[in-house]
């Protein structure tokens, strides 16, 4: 099935790709799938996916959605998303991820002498989506982690509000715990770092082998991408073929993550060798 290109237009500068070394590793997930033909195709076909995102006035996107979608839950998502937009653009909602957490809360309006929760004043708030029924998923992220806010009540994307938290269940304790320092510190992060560890640069590369494939170009012109015409030029007959070896293998890992193993992204467990 074939599937329409979502990337930068080939050849591309590799620094196109650089706000792939800024992404959690749920975007990161995200990033595979909306290269996957068959999500194009469900997309596509998809009549009740949300509308074009919009914004809210402290800079967040928002995204209303008017009625669920049931195919979008096959690719773990609570409603599908636009392939065209990258992970940045996107608001990506995942049913369960334990590198995008969910925590439930009913909220009600409070005044700014006492309040939980100010959306306008988070800058880790990457967007908000209002559901069917009203309901919030407030998405907060940054380049190591992200979480979604399932809130009902008063909207929090309308000014601020108190929250109280709602369990199911008996919790594990060590991972509400868990939960809460990590929701504690996108409330109060900055700004996000560029990460640009060994592999990220190999996911990061993942991508451009993917991308490379779909416009149809070489390995070696892969390789020009990423690594430049003068290294390759010297490296690739040289050297035990190791460039030719680490174009096979990101292209490999960016077909297997993009068919499936993304959701190996959302549970932290992506990796593979360069």
């Amino acid at each position: 099935m074939p599937c329409f290109s979502v990337g930068p237009r080939w050849p591309p500068s590799i620094t196109a790709y650089d706000y792939a070394l800024t992404l959690a590793p749920s975007d990161l997930a995200w990033e595979f799938l909306r290269r996957n033909a068959q999500y194009q195709r469900a997309f596509r076909l998809s009549r009740r996916g949300p509308e074009r995102p919009g914004r809210l006035r402290s800079g967040p996107l928002l995204v209303r959605v008017r009625r669920h979608t049931s195919g979008s839950i096959a690719w773990g998502l609570i409603t599908f998303v636009d392939p065209a937009l990258p992970a940045p653009e996107a608001s990506l909602c995942w049913l369960t991820s334990s590198t995008a957490p969910i925590l439930e809360a009913l909220c009600c309006r409070a005044p700014r002498s006492a309040f939980d929760l100010a959306i306008a004043d988070v800058r880790s708030v990457k967007s908000v989506i209002l559901g069917p029924g009203r309901e919030e998923h407030v998405l907060l992220g940054d380049s190591e982690r992200t979480f979604a806010l399932h809130l009902q009540g008063s909207r929090a994307s309308l000014g601020p509000v108190c929250t109280t938290f709602l369990l199911r269940g008996i919790p594990d304790p060590m991972k509400l715990a868990a939960d809460f320092v990590r929701v504690d510190a996108l409330l109060r992060v900055r700004q996000s770092r560029t990460h640009q560890s060994r592999h990220r640069l190999l996911l990061r590369d993942a991508l451009v082998a993917l991308d490379g494939r779909r416009a149809g170009a070489s390995h070696r012109d892969v390789a020009k991408v990423i690594f430049g015409i003068e290294r390759v030029r010297e490296a690739w007959s040289g050297g035990g073929g190791w460039l030719k070896e680490r174009m096979r293998r990101a292209l490999a890992a960016g077909e297997a993550l993009r068919d499936g193993g993304y959701r190996k992204a959302l549970e932290g467990s992506c990796r593979f060798r360069g």
